[in-house]
């Protein structure tokens, strides 16, 4: 039998029992609403502290703005200041006060003075490297290296340091470099190794020629090449005008290896003997080849440049570049040369060792001046030019008189008697060489102490010629130019030209007057006062025929005063040539020269 109490007992457990987990189905929901509450006010906190970064960010990013802005409104009024400060600056200069800000003025001149002792700094630095290469150090054979030792040669010039490589290398070249920089060896010592390394021999003919425009400096160049291929097998001559061409046949036949000539004796050549090898030609060098042009040799190079190889080196020297040397080097070269101009920066056209100044003369007294200062100089080797071969044979004769001792050299003499009067001079260390502008070009002739120019040259490009014979090679020279009253607007169509001139002023109580006994000397003396009617004329004639008509002008001349400074008491008559197309096409205005000069100025640039 169960007990009726256990089961009541369980029964009232049940009812606990039901009870409790109602009563804890009753706690569950209100547990369950406590954490809603709980996650909302949670994210209602996460919210806010993302609207409080969110606004703090735009705090920032505005704060930021806001300092963008001040430091722009800095900026602008910095600009402002400065623009104020440049106005006042300005205003300053103009009513040529005192500067406000003097300290940076003068840190700016230090500044500048800084760069430019730097600048200069280095342009030594590299021209000291040039200048320490030698001749050893270049790519000569060691035959003309002996050569070059043998005659104390050194160090080279800047026309051989730039152009000797190259010539070496096989390169066409356009040379441009002043009268007195060293040309000639230039182009002979690449000439002579190129002879060496191929092995030529008479029987191969010419393999390297070379075209000069004057006999005298074809002989020159001879002179050059006796030296340099002193220590080498290989055979040279030459061949010029006024000597005997049979003799010149014979030697060439027999074989010439280096051939150096004037155009007119080597077309001939071309043209008439027989066994002239000219096929194995290496290199073709054509010195000084704007005066070659300009003695009209134009025809001639065409003609001699059909007969030379195709297959051959070609280089141009020359002291000045014109239209007809481009015109020449079209026809010479293949290709485009290598142009090496070494005084292209250099604003004066003239060597900086040359002193270069001008004496205005009294019409009447210019000779005078001119025997003043032979006078006084006999101890100096000097050049005096004259504009006609008549001048040169008076003043040789009147100064032989006056017992000033002196040679003479112009176009009309003989060659044996040209080349022996050059030779006299060259070798002598004083003395006084009177001549036309046939020395003007090419000769070097040593120890030059003064260039005078008693007659005034056609162009600057002939004054530039006169004086460079003179301060060669890096030696020092002086120049004058006797320049009368009326023709000093000249000085200005020089300076153009790049040509720097001082003044030199003589004081009349300095110069010697002899003008009496000159007088009366020439008076009785027949012979020389015929030569002195001659050079009279002559000089008007070579006047009347100026390049620029404006400056020199006939008309201007006092005719008596100029007959007095001939030593003549009396004005002889005088016929001028008439005018042709040519001489009329030859008449400047100076500002048609001037603006010529602008344009080959800015093309050079």
């Amino acid at each position: 039998m169960s007990n009726p109490r256990k089961r009541n007992h369980s029964k009232k457990e049940k009812t606990k029992n039901k009870g409790a987990t109602i009563q804890q189905n009753q706690q569950q929901p209100k547990k369950r609403r406590i954490n809603k509450n709980q996650n909302n006010n949670a994210n209602n906190t996460k919210q806010n502290q993302q609207q409080n970064k969110k606004k703090r960010n735009q705090n920032k990013t505005n704060s930021n703005k806001n300092n963008r802005t001040v430091q722009q409104n800095k900026i602008n009024n910095n600009n402002k200041n400065q623009n104020q400060n440049n106005n006042k600056n300005k205003i300053n200069n103009k009513t040529k006060t005192k500067s406000n800000n003097p300290k940076q003025k003068q840190n700016q001149q230090k500044n500048q003075n800084k760069k430019k002792t730097k600048n200069k700094k280095k342009k030594k630095a590299n021209t000291k490297t040039e200048k320490e290469i030698t001749f050893k150090q270049m790519p000569i054979i060691s035959q003309i290296q002996l050569s070059l030792e043998q005659q104390g040669f050194v160090k080279p010039t800047e026309i051989q340091r730039r152009s000797i490589p190259p010539f070496l290398d096989g390169k066409d070249i356009l040379g441009n470099a002043k009268t007195g920089s060293g040309k000639t060896l230039a182009f002979m010592i690449p000439c002579a190794q190129l002879l060496h390394k191929g092995k030529f021999q008479p029987r191969n003919g010419v393999g390297a020629l070379i075209i000069a425009p004057t006999r005298e400096l074809v002989l020159q160049i001879m002179k050059v090449a006796e030296y340099i291929m002193a220590n080498q097998p290989q055979t040279f001559g030459h061949v010029i005008g006024g000597t005997d061409k049979s003799e010149e046949a014979r030697k060439l036949r027999n074989g010439v290896n280096l051939l150096v000539a004037t155009p007119g004796r080597l077309l001939d050549h071309l043209q008439n003997t027989r066994g002239f090898v000219i096929r194995n030609l290496q290199c073709f060098v054509i010195d000084e080849a704007d005066r070659v042009l300009e003695n009209g040799f134009e025809e001639e190079l065409t003609q001699i440049v059909k007969y030379l190889p195709k297959k051959r080196q070609t280089v141009l020297f020359s002291a000045t570049q014109t239209r007809r040397i481009k015109d020449l080097a079209k026809l010479s070269f293949k290709e485009k040369p290598m142009y090496i101009g070494v005084h292209d920066d250099q604003n004066e056209a003239t060597v900086e060792t040359l002193e270069q100044g001008y004496v205005i003369c009294p019409q009447d007294k210019k000779f005078l001046i001119l025997f003043t200062f032979l006078r006084r100089n006999k101890n100096k080797k000097i050049i005096v030019f004259f504009s006609s071969v008549n001048s040169v044979k008076y003043h040789y004769e009147l100064l032989q008189y006056l017992d000033i001792d002196a040679m003479f050299l112009h176009g009309k003499q003989k060659q044996k008697v040209r080349t022996n009067t050059f030779n006299n001079f060259v070798q002598a260390t004083e003395g006084i060489l009177l001549c036309t502008n046939i020395a003007a070009r090419g000769l070097d002739i040593p120890e030059i102490d003064w260039i005078i120019q008693v007659d005034p040259p056609q162009k600057p490009r002939e004054y530039i010629h006169r004086v460079g014979r003179t301060a060669r090679a890096g030696k020092c020279g002086k120049a004058v130019l006797l320049v009368l009253q009326p023709e000093v607007d000249f000085l200005k169509y020089l300076r153009l030209a790049k040509i720097p001139l001082n003044e030199y002023e003589i004081p009349e109580s300095k110069i010697e007057n002899i003008q009496s006994q000159l007088e009366a000397m020439i008076e009785k003396n027949y012979n020389l006062k015929a030569l002195a009617i001659d050079a009279f004329r002559s000089f008007f004639n070579a006047y009347d025929s100026h390049f620029l008509k404006e400056i020199f002008d006939v008309n201007k001349l006092h005719k008596d005063k100029i007959a007095r400074s001939f030593g003549l008491t009396f004005t002889p008559q005088l016929h001028f040539a008439k005018n042709n197309k040519k001489k009329k096409s030859t008449l400047h205005n100076f500002e048609q020269i001037k603006n010529k000069f602008k344009k080959n100025i800015n093309m050079k640039k």
